[in-house]
C-alpha cells in the first residue's frame, strides 16, 4: 500500500509539473509544446520505472557466493557485500588467500572462505554442499567472477593449451558453477551476476581467446536470464573496462611467454609484439584504470536493487567502447588499428 501511494503521489507531482511546463512555456509552436509534453512524460516514466519490473529485495543476511575472491574485483566485492550485511561465501584458490580476505572483513563471522577452483568439479560440489548446509538450501546471489587472461597472439599461432585453459576458466567454469548452484538460487528466487568484460561486446587483434570466452559469458547470461525469468530469478552481466587489478601485473609476463612460445614462424608472418610498447601505448591512449570498487558497487546494485540492470558498463573506457560499438564496423576497425600501431616489430 505504501509503495502504491508513493507512486501515485509521484505521478501527481509529474502531472503538476507537466501542466506548468505546458501552460507557461514561452514556446509558441503547438508542435513544440506537444513535443515538450511527450519528452516530459517519457522522462518521468523512466524515472519512476513505469515500464520496469520490480524485483524482490534480498532478505536480511542473504547469502552470496562469489568466485575468484582472492584478489581484485572478487576481493573488493566480497568485502563490500560483507560490510552491507550479506552472508558471504568467498571462493578462493588457497587457504592463505582465504585467511587474508577474512582478516579484512568488517563482520568476520559472516565471511566464509571456501577453496573453489572453478575447473575442478569436486571443489564445486564441496562448495555447494557446504553452502547448502549453512543456508538451508537457499542462495540469494551467485557471482561468477573468476577469470584469467593467459593467451595473446594471432589465431593461427596462439598455443591451443593457453586457449583451452582460458575457455575452461572464463566460460566453462561459469557454466559449471552456475549449473551446480542453480537449485539453491531457484529456491531463494535469487539472482545470478556474471562478470564479463568490454571484450564481451568489443574485440581487438591478438586477443581472440579472451574475447571468445567473454562473448560466451554474455551469450550464456542472456540465455540464462530468459530461462530463469519465469521462475522469479534475475540474471545480470557486468562489463568492466580498465580496472586496476593484479591481472595487469601478470599480463606483462604472460605476453612475453606467449609470444616466445609461438616462435619465429609466427614472428615472420605477423611480426613480434613489443610488450613494453604495448603497455606504453595503452597507458598513453587509454583513460586511467578504475579501482575494483566501482565494479563491486555495480555487482551490489545488481544483487540488491529492486530495479537491477541487465548490463552494467563500468570502469575506465567502458562507456566509450559501448558508444564505439554502435558506430560502423569500419570505424571500429580503424580505431583499433590506430591504437595498436607501433606494438609490433619486424625481427626478420
Amino acid at each position: 500500500m505504501g509503495a502504491s501511494l508513493s507512486r501515485l503521489l509521484g505521478f501527481s507531482r509529474v502531472g503538476v509539473l507537466l501542466f506548468l511546463l505546458y501552460s507557461f512555456s514561452e514556446l509558441s509552436s503547438r508542435s513544440k509544446r506537444l513535443a515538450l509534453l511527450a519528452l516530459g512524460l517519457l522522462y518521468y516514466a523512466w524515472r519512476l520505472r513505469f515500464f520496469s519490473r520490480r524485483w524482490a529485495l534480498p532478505p536480511k543476511g542473504a547469502a552470496v557466493f562469489i568466485t575468484g575472491a582472492d584478489t581484485g574485483i572478487g576481493r573488493s566485492t566480497a568485502l563490500l557485500l560483507n560490510s552491507l550485511g550479506f552472508k558471504v561465501f568467498a571462493g578462493v584458490l588457497s587457504n592463505q588467500a582465504g585467511d587474508a580476505l577474512a582478516g579484512q572483513a568488517k563482520h568476520r563471522e559472516e565471511l566464509v572462505p571456501l577453496i573453489c577452483d572453478v575447473t575442478q568439479a569436486s571443489q564445486i560440489e564441496q562448495a555447494v554442499s557446504t553452502i547448502s548446509a549453512a543456508t538451508n538450501g537457499q542462495l540469494w546471489g551467485l557471482v561468477n567472477n573468476a577469470g584469467v587472461a593467459l593467451a595473446d597472439g594471432p589465431v593461427e599461432f596462439v598455443p591451443m593449451s593457453r586457449v583451452q585453459r582460458t575457455l575452461d576458466v572464463n566460460l566453462m567454469g561459469v557454466w559449471a558453477v552456475t549449473r551446480a548452484f542453480l537449485p539453491l538460487v531457484r529456491q531463494a528466487r535469487g539472482r545470478v551476476v556474471n562478470v564479463a568484460s568490454v571484450n564481451g561486446f568489443m574485440v581487438w587483434q591478438f586477443h581472440s581467446a579472451y574475447c571468445v570466452s567473454k562473448y560466451g559469458v554474455e551469450a550464456l547470461s542472456d540465455c540464462l536470464r530468459l530461462e530463469l525469468d519465469p521462475l522469479g530469478c534475475f540474471v545480470a552481466c557486468i562489463e568492466p573496462g580498465g580496472i586496476a587489478t593484479e591481472i595487469w601485473v601478470q599480463a606483462r609476463q604472460m605476453l612475453v611467454e606467449c609470444w616466445n612460445e609461438m616462435g619465429s614462424k609466427c614472428w615472420e608472418v605477423y611480426g613480434k609484439r613489443d610488450v613494453e610498447a604495448t603497455f606504453r601505448q595503452i597507458a598513453e591512449r587509454s583513460p586511467q584504470h578504475s579501482e575494483p570498487l566501482v565494479v563491486a558497487k555495480a555487482i551490489c546494485h545488481a544483487l540488491s536493487s529492486p530495479f537491477p540492470h541487465v548490463r552494467y558498463k563500468v570502469g575506465a573506457g567502458a562507456g566509450t567502447l559501448g558508444f564505439l560499438k554502435k558506430c560502423p564496423q569500419s570505424w571500429q576497425d580503424a580505431c583499433f588499428r590506430k591504437l595498436f600501431s607501433g606494438c609490433m616489430t619486424n625481427v626478420f
